[in-house]
């Protein structure tokens, strides 16, 4: 039985619903086209496994009148941009350092990401957006020897809860490129342009600058150069997506913050 719709981002349907006395979580593909890429999720999702932070347990899945879903455990936590906007730094620290140590445990192997990154700048339709110097930027660095493994491939604040202590990740994405990098640009995302807090109207800023002083203390020069090139180039792939004001404008501000930041 379906309890009530939950606010979603990817275009699928997402409900909670209850059996019996057992509550759990259905998502559904928002059309047949993204099929694929939800039993991507999926099998992301129930192979999760890391000493550091959770993911909630898929119970079944399947096809509903042409549509992939699936069923998994409801987690009743708070997203963690919230958790960042109620909760004292002292609570927030030991809960980031969970996330940091999940995205360096994942670093393995070595590969080169310069073909890869050419074409995904190449396939992305900016429209008439002014983005040649925020390409060319992604452009200028060496990829040939970049660490790469596992990643969650969205890993925004709002794609974490927060319960009892413990970091549960929903929302796993294929990735273009896996390297743990990419959630760590993910994360700055947050911090630095702050995307789940892109429709409120008060954000923690004074907290959110001591988080970034923690994850850039966490990382190399060279580990800095990656990620933030990896930032930029995730702006830009929000880009074809943006339908709403709120997200255009959050993509405007962002490029011209980037550029004001990084660019030179």
């Amino acid at each position: 039985m379906i309890l009530k719709e939950l606010k979603g981002h990817s275009g699928c349907k997402v409900y909670l619903c209850r059996d019996r006395k057992t509550k759990y979580v259905r998502k559904v593909s928002g059309s047949p086209s993204y099929n694929e890429r939800l039993l991507i999720q999926i099998e992301k999702q129930k192979s999760f496994d890391n000493s550091y932070v959770r993911a909630p347990r898929v119970l079944r899945c399947g096809y509903n009148k042409g549509l992939v879903y699936f069923d998994m455990e409801y987690i009743n936590g708070v997203p963690f941009n919230n958790y960042i906007h109620f909760n004292t730094i002292q609570n927030i620290d030991p809960i980031f350092t969970k996330l940091s140590s999940f995205i360096k445990s994942n670093l393995s192997t070595t590969s080169d990401l310069t073909n890869a990154i050419h074409q995904k700048l190449d396939s992305i339709n900016t429209g008439s957006l002014s983005v040649s110097r925020h390409k060319q930027y992604c452009l200028d660095f060496d990829w040939s020897k970049i660490e790469c493994g596992y990643c969650h491939g969205d890993l925004t604040f709002e794609n974490m809860l927060v319960y009892k202590g413990d970091v549960y990740l929903i929302d796993f994405l294929d990735s273009f490129i896996n390297t743990p990098f990419i959630d760590c640009a993910k994360v700055l995302q947050d911090i630095v342009l702050r995307w789940s807090w892109r429709r409120s109207d008060i954000t923690p800023f004074v907290k959110n600058i001591h988080l970034y002083d923690n994850l850039v203390r966490s990382l190399s020069e060279d580990e800095r150069e990656i990620v933030k090139r990896l930032l930029v180039l995730n702006v830009l792939r929000i880009v074809p997506y943006t339908k709403e004001k709120t997200d255009v404008n959050f993509i405007q501000n962002a490029l011209e913050y980037l550029e004001s930041r990084f660019i030179k």
